[in-house]
Parts: C-alpha cells; structure tokens; sequence
C-alpha cells in the first residue's frame, strides 16, 4: 500500500513538473484534481492511508500552492531553468569583474573597505539582526576571536544576516586571515563574490600557506567567469590540503567541463575523501557508475567492531569420518540455539517495527494538520541521513559481490576436492571388484578362495577408510579457510551496517528496525557457515551409526543494540561544535538561533575545525600541540543541513566515541569553505551591497 502511494506521489510531482515547464495556465489545479480521483477511485490502497492523503492534497496549503503556481507560471519556468544551470559554468561577468580594485589591498585599505562594507550591511539587514549582531558585539568587549566564532555559528544556526555582521566586525577588530576568510565565504554564498576577492587577496598577503583562502578566492573568481584564475587557487588550496572537499570538488567540475575525464574522477574522489558532498558524488557516479564510495569514506571513518564481543563462534570441523555423527550433534546444537537467539531478535523488530509505524503516523498527522491549518511544522532530519542511506546500499552491493566470490571460490575448490576422492574411490571399487571376479568359491570339497576374499575385503576397507579420512580432514581445511573469510566479510559488513544505521534517522524506532534486521542477518550467516560443514560420504564398511541421541540447543545471551558510535564535541574560542547520530548544533554566544532556514545559502559549504585550517597551517605544531594536518569537515547541502563529517588526521582517521575532544580548551580555529555555487541566491536578492 505504502508503496502504491509512494509511486503515485512520484508520478505526480512528475507531472507537475512538465506543467511548469509547458506553462499551461490552471494545469497544476488540472492535475491534482486528476490525481485525486485516481486515489479516490484506488481499490488497493489503504483507506486510512487514502484519506490522510486526500486530505493533504485538499488541504489549505495544498491549495494556496496551487493557486500561486497557476497565476505565476513564467516564476515557476524559471526556479526550474534556474536548478537545472546548477552545474553549469558561469560566463564571464564583465561588469562585476571591472568593478574590482587594479591592486591588492594595503592593511588601512581593506580595513577602510571593511568599514564600508559595514555601513551597507547595517543598512540593509533586517532591524532584528543589526540589535542581535549589536548584543552580542557588547558582549565580546572587543574581542575579534569570540566574533569571528559567533559569526560562523550565527550563519549556520540560520541567521546568516547577523552573521555577516559579526564577522564584518570581526575582520575590523583584527584584520584576522582567518576572520577575513569566513567573512569573504558568506559574501560568496550570499551571491558577492567581488566583494570577497580584494578582502582574500589582502589576506593571502598576510598567510600564503591558508589553503581555505586559496579555495574561497577560486569559488569567486569562477562565480565571475574566470576559469584561469579559479584553476590557479584550486591547485593552490588542493596543495596544501589535498582533500579539501570544496576545492577538489570545483576543480572536478572545471574538468569535467573541458572533457577531462581522468583529473575530474581524481579530483571528485579526493573531494569525497575530505567530506561527503552530493554534488561530487552525483558527478562521480556519472563518469564512473561503479565508483567505491565506501572505499573513499574509509579514508575518514572506521566502525567500532560491535559484534566482536558477542563471541558467537561456529563450532570446529570434522576432521575424520568417524567424527561425523558427533560433530553433526554439536553443529545441530549450535544452529538450534541460534535459531531461539534469531527469534528474540524478530520479536524485538517487531515491536520496533509497531514503534515506528507510531511515529509515522504522528508525523503524517503532524503535516495533515500543518497543511490544513496552514502554519509550520518541525520535521527532525538525521545530520547524515544522505550519507549514511548511500552508504547502506553500496556496501550492500559490495557485500554481495565480495560474498558471491568467496562462496563461489570455496565450492569450485571442494567440487575439486570431492572430484579427485570419487575418481580415486572408483579406483579402488574397479580393483576390489576386479580380483573379487578372480576368486573362486566352490564349495565343500572344491576351490574356496574365502580367506583371499576376506583379506581382500579387509584391504579395500582399510584403504577406503583412508582415502575418506584424507579427504574429510582436507575438505575441514577447506572449510576453515572458507570461513576465516567468510565470516570477516560478514563481521565488516555488519559493523559498518550498525554504524551507518544508526544515523540514517532521528526516530529511534527506524534505527531499531534496521539494526535487528542486521543481527537477525547475521545470525543467519552463522547458520550457513555452520550448515555448509562439510561431510565425506566415504560408503565405508563399517560406520559409526548415530545412537539417536539430541544435544541440547547451544544457550546465547541476548545483547542489545549498540549505543550510537558518533560523539564529538570541540571546543573553539567562545564557541562549540557537537554533533551525534541524531543532532548537530553550534553555539557561539547569545542571541545566536537555532535551526536553519532555507534561504540563505543554494550551494554547498564546509565548515572546517581543526589546526589543518589556521592561519598557521603548515608551520608544524600549532595550537596546543595538535598536528597541522588534523581538520575536521562539515559539509553542509544547499538547505543548510549538515550533510556528512568527517575527520582527517596524519596518523589515524575516525569518529568514534572520544576519538575527538578539546574539552574546555579553545585550541582550534573554525574556517568556511564557500562551495560550487553559482546561482543567485536568496540573501543577495535581499541585500543590496
């Protein structure tokens, strides 16, 4: 039912589509008069589910949208020409390039720039931003760091506006490289890229070594057109930080552009590598359709190894012929036992699977409610959420290819095995056979060739028996071999299955489902581990019957879930980061909002903390002992949700519990990386600079 609905809801927002392309007036209201009698008259469909949506679809802002798209068909033609330019390259902009000063900066002129600068923001934010900004502006007494951190936590917990304000104060307390940089990546996000180059390059006077203001001067310079320039920063910053993930991802697209297929894959996987970001994933996926995004994300990432300490161990291997009956036993015993573990687990995910169809059904009353009464409604999105359902089914898909090969190795050797003991079996049945044709039994009184037969007989027992127990012992190493494989392709797959899991969602019940479907996985990939011991049929004379005797089911202990892997909290000037499986925040001083707006920003951007990004990138050890090379990446889509993280380090990489942490301390810097992002956006529209 679920997914007959889901289809129609596809279809129709195809339809949709093509009426704002075709600008037919009325058409949006012709086709969801359509659609709703194809719901109305849908036997299949379940009827609460029918009338939650029809009600949707009847609902005051169903039909407010309606009414505005039908009047304003040119608008809606153009939003979609508009995103369909995304991944375009712009043509030079020969008015705003002229506008640019002839030479770089001296210090008094950037910072008399700045003050101008200034003065047109304050005029033109709304009155609420300027006496947020002026709040916090007193509370800092003048202190540019706590600014320039307020400034970034106020733009990304949606109120970009005050944002530009504390960072343009900031950068005139201090002339800070690294406040100029945040400071020219809002004015290239907000659709001012000329306004951002003379501040960036004043600043790479002062830090020739800041790859972020290498990548932020390249985003302007290709939101102006000039290709040349863009390319020379983007090596630059791609030199000092080879996987920043916005540089590498605009070089991507600059090849791609010139049909340089090679350096585009390149610079796409190294961008992914840094941090995920759906723009060079999609990219990647068109040059390379069967790219390793897992391969790439290992580089920053590594799942704690959660079934390690269940030590569930498939039981030993017959080794002999006559070992057959009792090994049989212990491997009955053990996949019995599993099969009453399996079932605690099923009823487990059945409840989950109650709990969310719970959820669900709230969140749809939520917005049929929202929808009929017209006013907003909060929806939770996973930090991770794109990320972690990519990841779900490429490592699936890799999990099945690499398990299909081992499967396929493992039989093609004991098809071998088993060949090679019939042929050597056949042997022996064709000689026994043979002189057994040879002997004679007469009778009484005649030829009796008895003791020859029994001395035959004996012979061709005892040389079976051999030729099985060989084989036996070597179709147990086979299996051995098989399973060491076999079951570190399992436990890999499901660490990394748990890990991505638990941060597809912020509903508990879906994170639930998900994980007791993975353990109920496993379980049966030890079951077809236990059930694929293999057993030589050796058609011996004398066997060691079964007794009919059971063993009782192996006993296992039912472990819960796994807590979330992801923890991380960093501490920076006045600031802080945190982020897990289920949120992600900054705070930077009072007044800052949370939550995020969608109108701000409609190309990507990353936020990076760490040593890797200060202004002393380069210079060994910095701030507190951390490494140069350590950074962490947050990359944020075009909504302003955080889409992935991720974290580099000279020696290690990860994002386990604890493996990040500056406590109280404020030892790290915070950069912004302005993303490919060409468009106009809905601040510059507001602003005029």
């Amino acid at each position: 039912m679920v997914r007959n609905k889901f289809f129609k809801a596809c279809i129709f927002l195809l339809l949709l589509h093509t009426a704002i392309q075709a600008q037919q007036p009325g058409s949006v209201h012709k086709l969801l008069e359509q659609q709703k009698k194809e719901i109305e008259n849908d036997p299949d469909m379940d009827p609460a589910m029918k009338a939650k949506f029809l009600k949707m679809m009847n609902s005051k802002t169903t039909k407010n949208a309606e009414n505005w798209m039908d009047k304003h068909p040119e608008e809606m033609q153009a939003a979609a020409q508009r995103d369909e330019k995304m991944t375009g390259l712009p043509a030079p902009d020969l008015k705003r390039l002229a506008a640019l000063p002839a030479k770089p900066f001296t210090k008094a002129q950037m910072l008399q720039y700045v003050q101008t600068l200034n003065g047109k923001l304050k005029a033109a934010v709304k009155t609420e931003d300027r006496d947020q900004a002026d709040g916090i502006i007193g509370q800092a007494q003048g202190n540019s760091g706590n600014l320039n951190a307020a400034s970034v936590a106020a733009w990304y917990n949606g109120n970009p506006q005050a944002g530009l304000l504390l960072s343009a104060k900031a950068v005139a307390l201090s002339a800070d490289a690294n406040a100029i940089n945040n400071l020219s990546a809002m004015l290239n996000l907000s659709g001012y890229p000329e306004k951002a180059i003379p501040l960036l390059q004043y600043a790479l006077q002062v830090d020739s070594l800041n790859t972020s203001l290498y990548n932020n001067l390249g985003e302007a310079w290709l939101q102006l057109g000039e290709k040349k320039k863009a390319r020379q920063m983007f090596l630059s910053s791609v030199h000092y930080a080879p996987h920043n993930p916005e540089a590498n991802n605009a070089l991507g697209c600059l090849y791609e552009a010139e049909g340089d297929t090679k350096h585009a894959v390149s610079s796409f996987e190294n961008s992914l590598k840094g941090a995920y970001n759906q723009n060079a994933d999609e990219q990647l996926s068109k040059l390379k359709p069967d790219y390793d995004l897992p391969k790439l994300m290992q580089f920053h990432y590594k799942a704690p190894k959660y079934f390690d300490q269940w030590h569930i161990e498939v039981p030993g291997e017959c080794m002999e012929v006559l070992q057959q009956d009792s090994m049989g036993k212990i491997h009955d015993a053990f996949r019995e036992g599993l099969v009453k573990l399996s079932d605690e687990y099923v009823a487990m995910r059945r409840q989950a699977e109650e709990e969310l169809d719970k959820e669900r059904n709230a969140l749809g009353d939520a917005l049929v409610d929202a929808m009929d009464k017209v006013h907003p409604v909060k929806i939770a999105i996973a930090p991770f959420q794109l990320i972690a359902m990519k990841m779900q089914m490429k490592l699936g898909y890799n999990y099945r290819s690499s398990k299909d090969l081992i499967i396929k190795e493992y039989k093609k050797n004991y098809d071998q095995l088993i060949a090679g003991f019939n042929a050597a079996k056949k042997m022996l049945d064709d000689q026994f056979n043979a002189a057994k044709s040879k002997l004679v039994s007469d009778g009484e009184g005649g030829r009796n060739d008895e003791a020859e037969l029994e001395r035959l007989r004996k012979k061709y027992c005892g040389d079976s028996k051999k030729l099985a127990d060989k084989t036996q012992y070597e179709a147990g190493q086979l299996h051995i071999e098989f399973k060491k494989k076999y079951r570190r392709l399992v436990l890999d797959y499901f660490n990394d299955r748990v890990y991505w899991a638990q941060q597809m969602s912020t509903f508990p019940a879906t994170v639930n489902v998900e994980i007791y479907n993975a353990i109920d996985d496993f379980i049966s990939e030890l079951k077809y581990m236990s059930a694929t011991t293999p057993y030589i049929d050796g058609g011996l004379c004398e066997l060691s019957f079964a007794d009919g005797k059971r063993l009782p089911p192996d006993a296992f202990d039912l472990k819960q879930k796994p807590d979330c892997p992801l923890s991380v909290n960093i501490a920076f000037l006045v600031g802080k980061l945190s982020l897990d499986c289920t949120s992600f925040s900054i705070s930077g001083g009072e007044g800052i909002k949370l939550g995020y707006k969608k109108d701000f920003s409609n190309g990507q951007s990353t936020l990076s903390v760490g040593a890797g990004v200060s202004t002393q990138i380069g210079a060994g050890n910095v701030n507190a002992g951390i490494s140069a090379d350590q950074s962490i990446f947050i990359t944020f889509n075009g909504d302003g949700q955080p889409c992935d993280v991720g974290m580099k380090t000279g020696i290690s990489a990860g994002l386990n519990a604890g493996a990040v942490s500056a406590g109280d301390e404020a030892g790290y810097t915070v950069s912004m990386n302005s993303g490919f992002n060409f468009t106009h956006s809905g601040l510059g529209g507001s602003l005029n600079l």
